[in-house]
């Protein structure tokens, strides 16, 4: 689908969440799917995920990813000054 609509000359943003699941399962589980929505929701310390030991390094990372996905949901462009650039 992203190739698709690059293609068709959109700007496409890709990501790739491979933050592995802290704590004991981590060699186990690693970095599985939908692993990203606490972060993106902002709900590390919601009894449902009280199971991983988020730390203060996940706890940037989810106010990183909040802000990327607030920029694109308003403007289409997750980009904004002071954050880390991502390219389309």
């Amino acid at each position: 689908m992203a190739a698709l609509t690059s293609d068709a000359g959109q700007r496409v943003y890709l990501y790739r969440f491979n933050r592995s699941v802290p704590g004991k399962g981590e060699g186990e589980l690693g970095a599985f799917h939908s692993l990203e929505l606490p972060f993106v929701f902002g709900t590390l310390r919601d009894s449902a995920w009280h199971w991983l030991p988020f730390t203060p390094e996940d706890a940037a990372l989810s106010n990183l990813i909040q802000t990327y996905w607030t920029n694109f949901a308003k403007s289409g462009d997750p980009n904004a000054q002071g954050l880390p650039n991502w390219p389309a």
